[in-house]
């Protein structure tokens, strides 16, 4: 009979009453045959799923132990401290996602210890957004933007500061000038603690330092100046130099990059230690470059981009003598660079 079948089902001959009703007793054989094998696999799964669970909640519990018995966890805090400092890039950025925010984001005792600890707080970097027309939330971003970095200046204690702030604003739009301005105005009740201050910021903004002097500015050592603003309607009626460069008693390295076809600066070259002015848009006067030079007698490293077109040599009566550099950079085309060394006595230079 099964034979037969066989033949059956791999033809299209009719079927006859007698193997219909042996299909029938075959197929309701195999059905409760189905209906146990799914009642079994049933119970399996909810077996399953009952070990499962049990094995989840062992693993929680021991995990739990295990993290109790952690080295990390008995380590003192001020070992924690240290390696928290050293987690840490130069310039942390305001964000939840890493430097001493995200830190604070592992347990509360972190939280505690990393809120607690000055030296995780000490060094930013600021990138203040622009306005973007669409954008209907821009100034409470930046209020935001504001009183985190307040907080985060606060919790440095009494430390010197190490500050860089960024913008892209070229002085097109008010409302980015006016936000930058607001944002820089945070940093002047701390001027007493700046050590190392980075400003790429429209220059007009720059007026919010008007009224800083070099007495105000006694631990800054290292400044960096690069803005530049297309807009030079609005520069040519703002004194926007920084006055507290003129006389700050422990400025030693100055890198003025970017800063526009106005801007002069005046400050202390003969205590600078390091050097660079690296942009066209300075469009320095060969004597004034010369001037500069001349009055850099402490200069051990020096970074120079200097036009094709200066008449840089022509300018100098006399060799100027740099007794104490010792690296010399020179961004200019090959002839002028023989003619300025030419010019230059560099005893100590090392490299080249």
């Amino acid at each position: 009979m099964e034979h037969r079948l066989s033949e059956l089902l791999q033809s299209n001959c009719a079927i006859e009453e007698e193997d219909i009703a042996h299909i029938l007793d075959v197929c309701s054989e195999s059905t409760e045959e189905l209906d146990r094998l799914n009642s079994q696999i049933l119970q399996l799964q909810l077996s399953l799923q009952s070990v499962t669970i049990k094995r989840d909640e062992l693993q929680t519990k021991l995990g739990v132990y295990r993290a109790a018995l952690s080295p990390l966890r008995r380590c003192p805090t001020e070992i924690l401290q240290q390696i928290f400092t050293w987690t840490l890039p130069p310039f942390p950025v305001l964000s939840f996602d890493e430097g001493p925010l995200l830190l604070g984001r592992v347990c509360s005792r972190w939280r505690s210890i990393s809120v607690g600890t000055p030296e995780l707080w000490s060094a930013v970097h600021v990138t203040i957004p622009e306005a973007l027309h669409t954008y209907q939330g821009f100034n409470r971003k930046c209020k935001e933007l504001r009183h985190c970095l307040s907080t985060w200046l606060g919790r440095a204690s009494m430390l010197p500061l190490h500050i860089s702030v960024f913008s892209r604003n070229e002085n097109s739009y008010q409302e980015d000038v006016s936000q930058v301005a607001l944002t820089l105005q945070v940093l002047v009740p701390l001027c007493q603690r700046w050590k190392y201050l980075s400003l790429q910021v429209p220059a007009s903004c720059l007026s919010v330092f008007s009224e800083l002097q070099g007495i105000d500015v006694p631990l800054l050592e290292s400044a960096i100046i690069a803005c530049s603003d297309s807009n030079h309607f609005v520069l040519e009626s703002i004194n926007y130099h920084p006055s507290f460069l003129e006389t700050a008693p422990s400025l030693r390295r100055l890198n003025i990059g970017d800063a526009g076809p106005l801007f002069r600066p005046v400050v202390p070259w003969n205590q600078l230690r390091f050097l660079s002015l690296g942009h066209n848009d300075w469009n320095f006067g060969s004597r004034e470059l010369a001037h500069i030079l001349a009055e850099c007698t402490e200069l051990r490293e020096c970074e120079l981009l200097i036009p094709a077109r200066t008449d840089l040599v022509r300018s100098l009566s006399n060799p100027i003598c740099l007794p104490h550099l010792e690296r010399l950079c020179l961004n200019t085309e090959t002839t002028l660079m023989t003619e300025v060394l030419s010019q230059l006595c560099l005893p100590s230079l090392q490299r080249l």
